[in-house]
């Protein structure tokens, strides 16, 4: 079922360009019905509890999650694609950032934290790579291939995962890691956004951000901000004034051209319904069934009901058009329907047959007013 349910869902979706050089990489696609890109990525099995639980959430600071579906000893998860300037380019350009940014950027970061310490998840890789600046400067902070579902009376993590300079001294030792973790990853990041990577503030000149940053990343956990709403509330009052703590307004100061989605075109005929894949041989069963849909459409009246050849094809097209629409995913339509809309292949396939019948009964009460 797991395979049906997945070939299924693949066929809604055009691959376009690998994102990584992983052994599994990411992979963007379009949604062939909406438009839309997504990333695709296979991640392991064991990864389920925290795509579930993100699943669940809903902020401006993630990335939503569209599907996820386990697949043998891989969880395929199709989730939204961020446009717009991955931070480790802008460190690249940017060696230091002007501290009003640096506070906005922690803003952003420490809103999208508690929405996953709220849920019990740790991020456990936050560093530049791991962040996106969005085209509208929303930060969006990506990747959870580290993390995990923090698990109350657990003395150790089974997997010890994070990128070293950025990752808690915690990750690499026998004790378990928790909401501190990605305190002390966001002290280090901090820093480097503020003084250079791997440079240390001057004692003598230290000023009251830097403060904030060296405390997060302090080596001993109980020595920091015990929680992301402790670590927010002093950047928040730390901020020169009511420019700097607004629930990050744009994000202007860089002068940084955005890049576009990559476009594919598409021939017209495209975009019909058995020939979105592309697929010769759905194409040939789509030209059948059109054709077939047509002789419905025109059919003559039954036998015995007395119908003009107009209300037979007003009766034949309220029930096959709608149901085709339905069947097919015209123009998206299963997005704004309830049961449809629903990422759960089960609820789908309950979803459809419900609606082609309320076509037939529809098509029943037409019959029923004309006779």
């Amino acid at each position: 079922m797991g395979e049906m349910t997945l070939a299924f869902i693949e066929e809604q979706y055009k691959e376009l360009d690998k994102l990584n050089d992983k052994e599994n990489p990411a992979v963007l696609t379009r949604n062939i019905s909406t438009g839309e890109l997504f990333v695709r990525k296979a991640l392991p099995i064991g990864f389920a509890p925290v795509i579930q639980q993100l699943q669940k959430l809903s902020s401006n600071y993630l990335p939503k999650i569209e599907i996820m579906i386990p697949s043998g000893k891989y969880l395929i998860v199709y989730e939204e694609y961020i446009n717009g300037k991955n931070l480790a380019d802008l460190v690249k350009k940017y060696p230091t950032f002007d501290p009003s940014e640096v506070t906005r950027l922690m803003l952003m970061l420490a809103n999208a934290l508690t929405e996953l310490h709220a849920n019990a998840i740790i991020h456990r890789d936050i560093k530049p790579s791991n962040i996106m600046i969005s085209n509208d400067g929303i930060l969006k902070l990506i990747d959870f291939d580290a993390s995990r579902v923090y698990e109350v009376g657990k003395n150790q993590d089974t997997v010890n995962l994070g990128t070293i300079g950025y990752a808690a001294p915690e990750q690499y030792g026998f004790s378990q890691t928790d909401v501190r973790s990605d305190i002390y990853s966001i002290g280090v990041l901090m820093l480097e956004l503020l003084l250079g990577k791997n440079t240390l503030p001057n004692q003598e000149n230290i000023t009251s951000l830097e403060k904030i940053a060296v405390r997060a990343a302090s080596f001993d956990p109980d020595k920091r901000y015990q929680t992301i709403e402790e670590f927010r509330t002093a950047v928040k009052n730390d901020s020169l004034g009511p420019t700097f703590v607004s629930e990050l307004s744009d994000f202007a100061s860089f002068d940084i051209p955005m890049e576009e989605p990559p476009e594919v075109f598409l021939p017209w005929y495209r975009h019909i319904p058995g020939f979105r894949t592309g697929r010769t041989w759905k194409m040939i069963v789509a030209v059948l069934g059109y054709i077939f849909l047509l002789v419905g459409l025109f059919s003559e009246p039954v036998e015995g009901v007395k119908m003009t050849h107009t209300e037979n094809f007003f009766s034949n097209f309220f029930l096959i058009v709608p149901a085709f629409v339905i069947f097919t995913n015209l123009c998206g339509v299963w997005k704004k329907l309830p049961l449809l809309k629903s990422t759960s292949f089960i609820i789908r396939a309950v979803g459809i047959p419900i609606y082609i019948f309320i076509c037939i009964l529809f098509s029943a009460i037409f019959n029923t007013l004309i006779s």
